[in-house]
């Protein structure tokens, strides 16, 4: 359980999920330049709103689950845990499973783009008003850990997995 293992304090785990968001973001972007410039190369035109966009999109979210659950299905260090000394494991004490990876991406997939899409498709706010409701969304994480009783983010709790210190 959680209270046999030393929780990496809040604010690790929390640069660490920055971290590692900035270089998923990376490696969608990569791979996305890529996949355009290949159909720039074809000819092919995606509009927005179309089958295609939103296939481009779903292959976008599913290259940021394969990123981060390549590293959290391994050895439970992503680049971010690693550089902070944290390990995410199950509650258990184990390496994450694959259910508990994806739920732990699409709790924090949910939370922070999900805060952001309802603002700007469904709330027609501006791209900077959207941003601030993502921000609510990362602040709803931090709320959430304060008072859940072992220190757990929304993503940690849902998933059973927690984030332990390594230092």
């Amino acid at each position: 359980m959680a209270d046999s293992y030393h929780i990496a304090p809040l604010h690790r785990r929390l640069i660490a999920m920055i971290y590692d968001f900035l270089l998923a973001g990376t490696f969608i972007s990569v791979i996305s330049s890529i996949a355009s410039a290949l159909l720039v190369w074809q000819e092919v035109t995606v509009e927005p709103n179309t089958a295609l966009s939103n296939a481009f999109f779903s292959i976008q979210l599913l290259l940021g689950f394969i990123y981060l659950a390549f590293f959290w299905l391994r050895s439970g260090k992503t680049p971010g845990a690693w550089v902070w000394k944290i390990q995410n494991l199950s509650q258990e004490g184990r390496v994450i499973t694959l259910i508990q990876a994806a739920i732990r991406y699409i709790v924090l997939l949910l939370i922070l783009c999900g805060s952001f899409i309802i603002a700007y498709k469904g709330l027609n706010m501006s791209i900077m008003q959207s941003i601030t409701m993502m921000f609510v969304g990362f602040a709803f994480i931090i709320i959430w850990s304060r008072f859940n009783k072992a220190g757990l983010m929304l993503h940690e709790d849902m998933s059973r997995t927690i984030g332990i210190d390594l230092r």
